[in-house]
């Protein structure tokens, strides 16, 4: 999710960070502004493979697409290379997944975020897809496919993230680290990240991960906590951000 946040602010913000109730106030300010200036739409998507088991995603017409001029898959998690993108064409597109990346692609499963936790094939490595609808105007927002439900706080409470594996491999456990929000050179504020892994068997290839998000303002450091699962993703439907 895209936050816009401008020097004076920032000067602001760490000054009145010295107290921690200003903190959670801040968070508070920050996402209902970022919850007023975006809305919610729904899309309607088809997926698919082919005869070379490549992922197609077709969309026949997205809301809010008028000025849009493409879709882009990339990598957040592995290296962050864009691995596919298709052009807008009459406020649709069709979107080719390769089924398969390259090793040097891959981050190896065993790191930080899952540091602690049962790793059945320590030696796996993934990566992890977003999507991104690109506008004339070069503004970036989400594709997502989610519950549409946000929390007060702005975060979306569940969503399906496509997960790629050079192997099976099952996680089980939580891993917790801390890092610093840095904007602009300046440590805005800290972050304690929490992630459960639910028994969560992950196939050779692309697979689809439900992950449930939730968020604790009520001390310092801000708490974020993420858990992945294979749970039922059933009543989540493809969704953009757009703004006003």
């Amino acid at each position: 999710m895209i936050q816009y946040i401008n020097s004076d602010s920032i000067m602001d913000a760490r000054n009145q960070l010295k107290n921690r109730r200003t903190l959670k106030s801040l968070m508070s300010r920050a996402n209902f502004l970022l919850i007023a200036c975006f809305a919610l739409l729904t899309v309607f998507i088809s997926c698919e493979k082919n005869n070379n088991n490549d992922i197609i995603i077709r969309v026949n017409h997205l809301a809010g697409s008028e000025n849009a001029t493409r879709i882009i898959a990339q990598l957040v998690v592995g290296r962050p290379d864009v691995i596919a993108e298709a052009p807008f064409e009459n406020g649709g597109f069709e979107l080719r997944i390769p089924h398969k990346l390259s090793v040097g692609l891959l981050v190896p499963v065993t790191n930080k975020t899952t540091q602690g936790v049962s790793i059945s094939a320590t030696s796996a490595s993934w990566a992890f897809l977003d999507f991104v609808v690109e506008f004339k105007n070069m503004f970036r927002t989400t594709l997502s496919l989610d519950d549409s439900h946000l929390q007060n706080d702005g975060i979306v409470t569940k969503k399906v993230v496509y997960v790629y594996t050079d192997r099976p491999v099952t996680l089980s456990g939580m891993a917790t680290w801390t890092e610093e929000n840095v904007q602009f050179g300046m440590s805005f504020y800290e972050v304690e990240y929490n992630n459960t892994y639910s028994n969560l068997a992950l196939v050779s290839g692309w697979n689809k991960v439900c992950l449930e998000t939730s968020v604790d303002l009520s001390d310092e450091p801000l708490k974020l906590y993420h858990t992945y699962s294979t749970k039922d993703m059933s009543d989540c439907k493809w969704n953009m951000f757009v703004p006003f």
